[in-house]
């Protein structure tokens, strides 16, 4: 199944409002597909000297401080600017027009996180009329599900368990143990859990052997 979040933003992205949304951009999981939508009044700009995994080579606008702290927070909190690594033309990147007729910007993005390899495409549709001064910029995501694969089915050993009644086979499989332990701390491999799986079983087939078969030929 196929999960992500989308964010809705539509705001002037002051210092104050910056503040209040780093510890909400922080504490995303960067494997959660997460796209944070909206108006923030600011352009993304074409410098990327210390940007360069946030803002793509076609960013666009003359950098202001609203610009800064879009960027600042995508960097910290691992986000891109997703119409920024599109090349386009300006009618299909600009989403504001003024109501002079004559100015332009692209203000209105996606911010997508590190899963950014789902999308393929972000531009402005001038096509669609809305009753606003802005228009819609439109991503194309492509999500691909994983297939389960059906679990086969594992047969496990089965030990003599009724062998540890003896007393010194008991103690022998105990000491077993804790030899075995103090190799693997040694060697740095207790966070190895296959590793410490295999060892156990090893030393319990040595010490207890594995159980009869219990089936009958009749």
């Amino acid at each position: 199944m196929a999960i992500f979040f989308i964010i809705f933003a539509s705001c002037v992205f002051s210092e104050p409002l910056a503040a209040h949304f780093r510890p909400a951009f922080y504490g995303l999981r960067p494997t959660q597909a997460t796209f944070i939508l909206g108006d923030f009044n600011a352009v993304s700009g074409t410098h990327r000297n210390c940007y360069c995994k946030v803002l793509g080579p076609h960013g666009s606008g003359t950098s202001n401080d609203n610009t800064e702290r879009l960027l600042n927070v995508c960097s910290g909190a691992g986000f891109r600017i997703a119409g920024s690594w599109f090349q386009r033309k300006n009618i299909h990147r600009q989403s504001w027009l003024s109501n002079d007729g004559v100015t332009a910007k692209e203000i209105d993005h996606v911010l997508v996180n590190t899963r950014w390899s789902i999308l393929r495409n972000c531009r402005v549709y001038r096509s669609l009329e809305l009753d606003t001064d802005h228009l819609p910029v439109v991503s194309t995501l492509v999500i691909r599900l994983k297939r389960l694969s059906r679990k086969k089915n594992v047969t496990y050993p089965k030990y003599n368990l009724e062998a540890l009644e003896d007393k010194a086979t008991r103690h022998q499989f105990e000491l077993d143990i804790r030899n075995r332990y103090s190799v693997l701390s040694d060697a740095d491999s207790m966070d190895d859990w296959e590793t410490l799986r295999d060892s156990i079983q090893e030393v319990a087939a040595e010490a207890v052997g594995l159980k009869a078969n219990s089936k009958h030929d009749w």
